[in-house]
């Protein structure tokens, strides 16, 4: 079996390498960080369902057959991320931790990018006493101090923005991050062969 997440997240960080020379390169580090997410997650899904195999009888064996059915009724990414946390760590995600609020993101952004419809500011009218409110997506990179605010008289067009070379880079390390949470949720126990895989992540940069 060949494993591809390792090399979608070494184009994602080479495409966030070229965005710090040409921000329009952003946008393809997010997606490929996005991309590294959804491939690892199905990687993962793949080992323990061959450990349920050959071991029915402890906690990989019990993910490896609810991330099956999963994978069957095509749940979301962010719910199977949600099932092996609960599983492994026998408690529910934090919803108000940052990982959780990075990777939801992540996810909404990167659909955001993929079906991305066209954005004008005609469609806002050219009143210039008007004042906007931030899109989303701005809002949330604003407040995390990796975009600068613009203006409240410019409308909320969120695309350039977020084509930042700071954004790529949180998309990057985010990916690592819920990667490095897995492997260390892991048990100690009869999971050799998953933990070599899991702790093979690249580290954050």
């Amino acid at each position: 079996m060949i494993y591809h997440h390792g090399h979608i997240l070494h184009l994602a960080k080479k495409a966030y390498e070229r965005s710090l020379e040409d921000s329009s390169e952003a946008s393809v580090s997010i997606m490929l960080s996005a991309m590294t997410l959804e491939c690892y997650i199905n990687e993962f899904t793949h080992r323990v369902e061959r450990h349920q195999k050959h071991d029915n009888s402890n906690v990989l064996s019990r993910l490896g057959f609810l991330l099956s059915e999963y994978e069957r009724n095509k749940n979301s990414l962010a719910s199977k991320i949600e099932l092996i946390h609960y599983v492994l760590n026998d408690e529910k995600v934090d919803k108000g931790s940052s990982l959780h609020q990075n990777i939801t993101m992540l996810i909404k952004l990167r659909n955001a990018l993929v079906h991305r419809k066209p954005e004008s500011t005609s469609d806002f009218g050219m009143d210039p006493e008007k004042v906007y409110s931030l899109h989303p997506f701005v809002k949330f990179f604003v407040e995390r101090k990796l975009i600068e605010k613009p203006s409240e008289k410019i409308p909320p067009i969120w695309s350039s923005y977020v084509n930042s070379p700071k954004v790529a880079l949180w998309a990057y390390n985010t990916v690592v991050s819920q990667i490095e949470q897995i492997g260390t949720s892991l048990p100690e126990s009869g999971t050799k062969q998953i933990e070599g895989f899991l702790t093979e992540a690249t580290p954050q940069i």
